[in-house]
């Protein structure tokens, strides 16, 4: 099955959508730092249907990144 990469047209904030290998849709968006954490970045959160994943080191091109490339991002959490 072809993935793609939806971009929302909105620029804050920035959100990017696909379908990872499984079929399952993903909604991926920048959250602000939290608080506790050393050092102060956000967060990419990826998020499908009951599961949600947190990643903190990634590139700052994600949203040019494929539907593969945002799936093996997602599971570097």
């Amino acid at each position: 099955m072809l993935s793609q990469i939806i971009p929302s047209r909105s620029r804050t904030p920035r959100i990017a959508r696909f379908t990872d290998s499984l079929g399952r849709r993903w909604e991926v968006r920048e959250l602000p730092a939290r608080a506790n954490s050393i050092p102060r970045a956000p967060d990419l959160a990826f998020e499908t249907e009951g599961l949600i994943r947190r990643v903190r080191c990634y590139p700052s091109n994600w949203m040019d990144l494929g539907p593969s490339e945002l799936e093996a991002l997602s599971q570097r959490t």
